[in-house]
């Protein structure tokens, strides 16, 4: 069993906006109060303008946005900074080989370079992990 856990933009937010929980939500924060959570630098841009996003929409209020910033800040992440982008960087193959963003990418280069599990929402990503035989996070 793997000691950490690489987390993308989509659990964290989910992990804020109750009508975007779910069961693998539920499952990846329960499961991260137990490991080191990892993540691409990218994740701090991601998930500040899901909250930007939010408070435009009127989903969260400022005050809201505060206190979302503070859980964020408090979950302990390790970031890491990405490789630069190359044509032939190993970002950019994965999202050629499995149809991701670049950004989305990122979160798997960073799974299967430290060979973890990658909690994630996206169908997408999922599969992609799946094919890139990474561990389970359970």
């Amino acid at each position: 069993m793997a000691k950490a856990l690489v987390v993308d933009c989509s659990i964290v937010l989910s992990w804020c906006f109750p009508d975007e929980g779910d069961k693998i939500s539920e499952k990846t924060l329960e499961i991260a109060c137990t490991k080191d959570l990892v993540a691409p630098s990218l994740l701090n841009l991601e998930f500040a303008n899901g909250l930007v996003v939010a408070e435009r929409r009127k989903r969260i209020t400022r005050s809201q946005f505060e206190e979302l910033i503070t859980f964020f800040d408090d979950l302990f992440i390790s970031f890491v900074e990405e490789e630069p982008v190359g044509a032939d960087s190993q970002i950019v193959k994965l999202a050629r080989a499995h149809s991701l963003s670049v950004y989305d990418a990122s979160y798997l280069a960073l799974a299967v370079e430290r060979k973890l599990p990658l909690a994630t929402r996206d169908k997408v990503l999922q599969r992609a992990a799946s094919k890139c035989r990474l561990p389970n996070a359970q």
